[in-house]
């Protein structure tokens, strides 16, 4: 006989979701309190197209270098738990 307020209980609850969803919902980040979408300016330097492709070039190199460096210490950490998995299960 007490299943009553179990459900009253549930049926709250979904009522109370469902209000923090629509609130949700009414605005977001790029709105203003009128509903005018915000446009975010930006001020970049002036680059000329010489310096910008270094820049892009530098990028790549950077991030080559750090794919590089994750693959070896994969590869390293993948060697020594194989060899600590030989020594634990062959050795022992």
């Amino acid at each position: 006989m007490g299943g009553s307020g179990g459900m009253l209980h549930a049926i709250t609850t979904m009522k109370n979701n469902m209000a923090l969803r629509k609130s949700k919902r009414k605005g977001s980040k790029n709105r203003n309190l009128t509903g005018n979408p915000k446009k975010t300016e930006y001020n970049f330097a002036k680059v000329s197209d010489e310096e910008l492709e270094k820049i892009k070039i530098n990028i790549r190199l950077k991030a080559r270098k750090s794919t590089q460096i994750n693959i070896l210490i994969t590869l390293v950490l993948s060697i020594g738990f194989i060899y600590l998995m030989y020594y634990v299960l062959f050795k022992a």
